[in-house]
């Protein structure tokens, strides 16, 4: 009978005790080599210009100025002051019955929390008022 015999071959093993030195090596050439450019970019910030001024009172039908009175929020428009987002909302869908405003300033202190801000944002969106001129008030 004929045996197989078994061919096991071993494959000799890859001697890896310079394998950092090369990584080292291609690291610091890289490093070299490799150029960091400052290239200025291609788009510019323009800030925002005022190119025109206006004098806004308390009067204006067109505009709400939010205050800050004794660490409570007051509304005021059109000559009269609410204390409740509310009251301010009845107002102004009277006022919009009579007239169409195409455009609100918002006008607001500069210690006037965000939150109250984007209430009053909410609220003209609700009347159908998406035009808003955002202003700050210098205490």
């Amino acid at each position: 009978m004929y045996k197989q015999q078994n061919n096991k071959r071993t494959l000799p093993e890859i001697n890896t005790s310079s394998l950092p030195d090369i990584i080292f090596m291609l690291l610091f050439f890289f490093m070299v080599v490799t150029v960091i450019k400052k290239e200025d970019s291609q788009s510019e910030i323009k800030i925002p210009v005022v190119n025109y001024a206006e004098l806004v009172t308390d009067k204006n039908n067109d505009a709400i100025i939010i205050t800050n009175d004794q660490a409570a929020v007051s509304y005021k428009t059109g000559g009269q002051q609410y204390a409740q987002l509310s009251d301010l909302k009845k107002a102004l869908t009277k006022r919009l019955a009579n007239l169409r405003l195409a455009r609100i300033k918002l006008i607001a202190n500069s210690g006037i929390p965000m939150a109250e801000i984007n209430a009053v944002k909410s609220l003209l969106q609700e009347l159908e008022l998406y035009e808003v001129d955002y202003l700050v008030m210098e205490k």
